[in-house]
């Protein structure tokens, strides 16, 4: 048995038994992990319970072994309550969490997921709720590049040309990127017209990384329309059938009322 000292963001728990529960961590060190949390339902374990709520930021030792690892020990550093105590930045925290929950791998760390994520629930904390879609759309775009499915917006996936600066673009959502016009003629699909400013916020997000999250400005109707076409990305590349979107969604739906 292996002790592991490393930080963590919870992004979900559920119970086991009468008295644990089961966190799922998203760490800096290992990747994805889940631990056993003993009496962590107990009401004389409050110090516990209440830092292995989903979004909290913790620094935990884990004991690896070959069955259940187990929580050995863990010291909050940010817990991150408004996005549990706000219905829509939860709504969004839960996308994100089960976004990163379902794509992570056990063990096999990716220290630009944790970061991004880490990132993104502070810039939500500190952010009004009519800035969470703007976030939304840097997050999606970079968690696909950080797990290596990012759009391809450089060269028409069928050639290889480099793409010039046009007015308008072709998107197509199965091949993963653009098509110039020469190969457009000769194929028969359903492409999405990419708008120039689309694909400048496209590659301004991938330019400045994380940073963009400090410095995306834009039109709501831009970013709604480049989210829409994110999501079919996503769901035809990953598979990603998420049951807090539909939460997320009625939240959009209602604030767009």
């Amino acid at each position: 048995m292996s002790l592991i000292q490393t930080e963590a963001l919870v992004l979900k728990q559920f119970d086991l038994g009468e008295a644990d529960k089961i966190i799922t961590f998203y760490t800096k060190k290992e990747g994805k992990i889940r631990a056993v949390a003993k009496k962590a339902r107990n009401s004389n374990n409050n110090r516990v319970s209440a830092v292995v709520l989903p979004y909290c930021y913790n620094l935990i030792k884990v004991y690896k072994s070959k069955s259940l690892d187990r929580l050995n020990s863990v010291d909050n550093i940010h817990r991150f309550e408004d996005l549990r105590n706000n219905l829509n930045k939860m709504a969004y925290a839960a996308y994100f969490s089960e976004m990163v929950e379902k794509a992570g791998m056990e063990y096999h760390p990716n220290q630009n997921l944790f970061n991004l994520i880490l990132k993104t629930f502070y810039k939500m904390s500190k952010s009004p709720i009519e800035k969470l879609e703007n976030i939304s759309v840097v997050f999606k775009l970079l968690f696909l590049k950080y797990i290596g499915v990012q759009p391809r917006i450089n060269y028409c996936y069928e050639c290889g040309e480099k793409q010039k600066t046009l007015h308008r673009q072709y998107f197509n959502v199965r091949e993963g990127g653009l098509i110039c016009s020469e190969c457009l003629k000769k194929r028969n699909e359903n492409y999405r017209l990419l708008k120039q400013n689309e694909l400048d916020l496209i590659k301004r997000v991938y330019r400045s990384e994380i940073n963009s999250l400090d410095d995306l400005d834009v039109n709501i109707d831009l970013i709604r329309n480049l989210d829409k076409l994110i999501d079919q990305f996503i769901l035809y590349h990953l598979d990603l059938n998420l049951k807090s979107n539909d939460f997320l969604q009625i939240i959009k739906d209602f604030d767009k009322n």
